[in-house]
């Protein structure tokens, strides 16, 4: 699906900005600490992202009627993934965490962004009324 294709490009190319934008400050502010953590936020977003972002298009490809309410659940997927995957990586290595909180509000918060207009287009692209309502 094209939609889904542009998602997943507008997502690593945000990603990749804003780490872009974002690596000399984070360097000077925190050091290497800080960067490994930018780095860390940043795949944990992509990651929780990319799993939003399959849930809406299988559920478009398969139920369009419900794409609305899969747009919705992917919202809420992509938050409960990236609080589960920063717990795990908080848990698993030594983090620095200034870098890591920061850069994990910023990431999730452009690539929102990035999936709630593709999803609004999406819902547009796909949404069909169920059938068999009465009306």
């Amino acid at each position: 699906m094209k939609l889904a294709a542009v998602n997943l490009a507008g997502l690593m190319a945000v990603a990749a900005l804003a780490v872009g934008l974002g690596y000399g400050p984070t360097t000077q502010r925190w050091g290497p600490a800080g960067v490994t953590s930018m780095w860390a936020a940043a795949v944990i977003c992509l990651s929780a992202a990319f799993a939003a972002a399959l849930v809406v298009v299988i559920v478009a490809l398969r139920r369009p009627a419900h794409v609305g309410m899969a747009a919705l659940a992917a919202t809420a997927i992509r938050l409960l993934l990236t609080m589960l995957l920063s717990v795990v990586y908080q848990v698993s290595a030594d983090v620095h965490l200034p870098s890591l909180l920061a850069w994990l509000v910023i990431l999730y918060l452009l690539l929102l962004g990035v999936e709630m207009v593709v999803s609004v287009l999406l819902v547009r692209a796909r949404w069909r009324p169920p059938t068999g309502t009465g009306r």
